[in-house]
């Protein structure tokens, strides 16, 4: 250390001061403020937990009003119908609508329960006095107790039996499908498995599709929707295809038909027809022969079958019977005998 400088002093350290002395001093500033009572503590917190409690209820209130309005704009409402095809489509929506918006379980009972109307409202109010709430805490039990009222098991074990007798019919291949998809929702155990149902739906077609369709029986049933389809419209094809050919057939031989039924008709393609001709008032039978010796077929008229041609029928021309006056008909014709 160079001369000249002083070391400093140090100070003796106080004494640690004693507990007791603390909580004396701790005591003693307490006591210096003024604390508040005890009620006036208690009125605070009450306040304190009423406050949160308004904010959390008003919260969940929205949220859920804001969740209730979302589904109205997607699911259908119902109001009660004896339809089954709308009863089993309004359930589907529903449960495409859970799916779509990822609903909750416990919030799936209040949601379809808010889409119901009119008389269906008022049935699930009385289920819900009757039951009470701890019935419908799940979408099955709701399910379950809707089916039962709007789709009771007799009516599904007759919509069952009218999908084992479906039959294609007159219905198009097309047409057939719509009913065999709309049926086959009542009994689900039947088509569960694709190869059951590709089976099921070819047992109802036609039989010369079905015949067809054997080979692609373990086929999916979309792939074998589409051939049964092509096949259709290759049998009709085929069908109207037949039908042009006979016609053109008809049209080169118009005296094919005719041939065996006349008896003045060409012989070996060799003779052709000739114009008719009016039978002189001498003539009897089916024919007279000419002048010249040729034979003359008797003519009618196609419309009412007289011995004259149809330029001359009075009743083609709607003209009197008696004297072919375009005034009056034989039943006021003034040529007539008086009656006796």
């Amino acid at each position: 250390m160079p001369r000249g400088r002083r070391r400093p002093r140090r100070r003796p350290a106080s004494p640690p001061q004693e507990p007791m002395d603390l909580e004396q001093e701790v005591l003693d500033q307490s006591n210096a403020e003024e604390q508040p009572d005890l009620a006036t503590l208690t009125g605070i917190m009450r306040e304190l937990m009423l406050m949160m409690r308004n904010q959390n209820h008003q919260h969940a209130s929205r949220g859920s009003r804001d969740l209730l309005t979302e589904f109205g704009q997607h699911a259908p409402s119902f109001e009660g119908t004896t339809d089954l095809i709308v009863v089993e489509y309004w359930v589907k929506q529903i449960e495409r609508t859970f799916r779509a918006m990822q609903s909750p379980d416990e919030d799936k009972v209040r949601l379809a329960s808010y889409m119901l109307r009119n008389s269906a409202a008022l049935w699930f109010e009385r289920e819900l006095r009757l039951k009470g709430e701890d019935a419908f805490k799940t979408w099955e039990q709701f399910k379950e107790a809707f089916y039962a009222k709007y789709f009771p098991l007799s009516r599904r074990a007759q919509m069952e039996r009218q999908f084992l007798n479906l039959k294609q019919g007159s219905m198009t291949v097309e047409e057939y499908e719509a009913e065999f998809d709309r049926l086959s929702q009542f009994a689900p155990s039947l088509v569960e498995d694709e190869n059951n149902k590709s089976y099921r739906f070819v047992e109802g077609l036609k039989n010369h599709i079905r015949r067809a369709l054997v080979p692609f029986l373990r086929l999916p049933y979309v792939d074998v929707v589409g051939i049964a389809k092509d096949l259709e419209i290759t049998w009709q094809e085929t069908q109207d295809s037949g039908r042009r050919e006979q016609q053109w057939n008809r049209g080169l031989n118009p005296w094919k038909s005719q041939s065996s039924g006349s008896s003045f008709g060409h012989s070996k393609g060799k003779h052709r027809s000739r114009p008719y001709s009016r039978p002189s008032a001498s003539s009897s039978g089916s024919g007279s022969r000419g002048s010249a010796g040729s034979v003359t077929q008797e003519i009618r008229s196609p419309t009412c079958g007289g011995h004259h041609s149809q330029a001359e029928c009075r009743r083609a021309a709607r003209t009197c019977f008696r004297c072919g006056s375009q005034k009056h008909f034989v039943a006021q014709c003034p040529q007539s005998p008086p009656w006796t």
